[in-house]
């Protein structure tokens, strides 16, 4: 996600709490409501003995809901990380092809199945916050909010890890690397080798393109010039 889309979606949260009059947002996965206790799994692995599914509680009878209606539970059921019980209520409504369940639909899937690529959740990002424009109904905006949050949360981490495997695969020559290590690093291999061997030991000068030197004494890199 490029830096100007990043703006645009901090400046719509803005305005989305502005609207909503929160000072703060807290999610939970478990509470109670009318003292009801059953027992929760969710997909992330969570069990509570105690706790309540709170959607399923404010819902009554799913028939009976309007189209907004259905919306604001499936985004409680992925809030919730109950992903699979969301992406049964979308398939069981035939709402797959609906714009809105669609992106619900893809949402829940790739959290469920743990996407590792973060430009997925960027993707799913956009879509989120195009859904959370086109709607009126403040409840839903703000539902959507709080799965934007989740959604860059998870984005956020994997971008972390994604950085962390490119500076171990892409990364400088260093002092006293070998010379397999220099091979692998981002200058790779030499366009030409200078070899001395002396009564002292051996030395190389791996010469690359741009002027730039690294020398060896007996394997290891003992100097580096740019």
């Amino acid at each position: 996600m490029n830096r100007k889309k990043q703006i645009i979606i901090i400046v719509l949260m803005l305005n989305l709490l502005t609207a909503c009059g929160m000072d703060k947002v807290e999610v939970s996965q478990t509470t109670e409501v009318k003292d009801q206790k059953v027992d929760v799994v969710n997909d992330g692995g969570v069990t509570s003995k105690r706790a309540v599914n709170v959607c399923s509680a404010k819902v009554g009878n799913i028939d009976e809901l309007s189209n907004d209606g259905l919306v604001d539970h499936v985004l409680c059921l992925i809030q919730n990380n109950l992903y699979s019980q969301a992406k049964e209520v979308i398939i069981s409504k035939n709402k797959q092809d609906d714009k809105s369940f669609s992106l619900l639909l893809d949402t829940a899937s790739a959290l469920n199945n743990k996407v590792a690529i973060s430009d997925e959740y960027s993707k799913l990002m956009d879509r989120i916050v195009q859904a959370q424009e086109e709607t009126d109904n403040k409840e839903v905006k703000h539902k959507y909010y709080d799965l934007l949050i989740k959604v860059n949360d998870v984005r956020e981490v994997l971008t972390a890890k994604e950085l962390q495997k490119y500076n171990e695969k892409y990364y400088n020559p260093k002092i006293g690397m070998t010379k397999e290590q220099v091979e692998k690093s981002e200058w790779g291999k030499p366009e030409k080798v200078n070899k001395t061997t002396t009564k002292y030991g051996v030395s190389e000068q791996w010469v690359y393109y741009g002027g730039k030197y690294i020398y060896f004494e007996d394997g290891k890199v003992t100097s580096i010039r740019e």
